[in-house]
């Protein structure tokens, strides 16, 4: 499941949309979206990253600019990003790398994307929660207060650095996390899309306030961690960030709704860090009814750290 020596990458267009400027490449007999110019890599056990560092820049400044990510988990500190220089191709860089003995995967950043949730706005219309019983679930639980659950999304409403929303707005639930954006690696997790605050309102809107929707869970902690922009859009590296910085956190469960058509190293390397954890993935399944499964949520056969989530219609009991 590599991209670069096992699968020839075809640069076919650059798409520029307001967000994450995307390529579009042939991968395995499909084209899909990646960011432009870049490309992700893991260094093998026992190397010293800094010296290999210094010697990629002497023997290919010219070619590309090249950095080691840096995680408070130590053990996730063998992974970098190269961004390519103007006049050379993902595919050839991608080769280059291979041609290092200390690196032992390279490829493109694949983009991943929000899966797509209805607007209904009301307690009344959340017919799903109602399904499944949740007013008898909260007889035996509301919610352990010491538990942290990470949600990677587009963020949660914010006006002036401060919580805004008026069912998400209690700063003592809410850690606000890492933005994990390409080009952004900051503090600001602020919501410019509203897909995340949904989410946030169906995992732990303010309940029994007589105001808007209520949340399954009313006691957790949440880590807030951006890894979709204001087109609903990222990539699988920011996941794996985000991931590592929910974790590092201390976040036991992690929520992602999102994901991509194809499988891909970085996906399944954030799933299995997070099972090397102790920690539970649950993620949407996708946007098609009746289709293929999206990852990472398609690699719950593999992961019994992972659970895979789909949607129910309102007739269905």
């Amino acid at each position: 499941m590599t991209i670069g020596k096992k699968f020839a990458v075809l640069l076919m267009c650059i798409t520029v949309l307001f967000g994450i400027e995307k390529e579009l490449v042939y991968y395995n007999g499909i084209y899909i979206e990646v960011a432009k110019g870049e490309v992700v890599f893991k260094l093998k056990n026992g190397v010293d990253s800094k010296e290999f560092i210094k010697r990629f820049k002497k023997d290919q400044g010219k070619v590309a600019e090249i950095s080691i990510k840096k995680f408070k988990l130590g053990n996730t500190n063998k992974r970098g990003l190269v961004k390519i220089k103007n006049g050379f191709q993902i595919n050839e860089v991608i080769d280059l790398m291979y041609s290092y003995e200390e690196v032992i995967y390279a490829g493109v950043n694949v983009i991943i994307r929000k899966s797509i949730i209805p607007d209904d706005d009301y307690a009344t219309s959340q017919y799903a929660l109602n399904t499944i019983d949740l007013k008898s679930a909260w007889e035996f639980e509301k919610g352990d207060p010491s538990l942290i659950i990470g949600v990677l999304d587009s963020g949660i409403p914010l006006q002036n650095g401060s919580l805004s929303h008026s069912d998400l707005n209690n700063a003592n639930r809410y850690i606000l996390g890492k933005n994990r954006i390409v080009g952004a690696d900051t503090l600001d997790v602020a919501d410019d899309d509203g897909h995340g605050t949904h989410v946030l309102g169906i995992i732990g809107a303010m309940t029994d306030n007589d105001e808007g929707v209520f949340g399954t869970n009313w006691n957790s902690k949440i880590y807030i961690g951006k890894v979709f922009d204001e087109n609903g859009e990222g990539t699988e590296e920011g996941f794996f960030d985000g991931v590592c910085d929910a974790i590092a956190e201390g976040a036991k469960i992690i929520n992602f709704s999102g994901g991509s058509p194809v499988p891909h190293e970085s996906l399944e390397d954030a799933v299995q860090f997070a099972a090397d954890s102790g920690v539970l993935l649950v993620v949407a399944a996708g946007n098609t009814s009746g289709g293929d499964v999206d990852y990472p949520a398609a690699y719950s056969n593999q992961y019994d750290n992972l659970i895979s989530v789909s949607a129910t219609k309102s007739d269905e009991g």
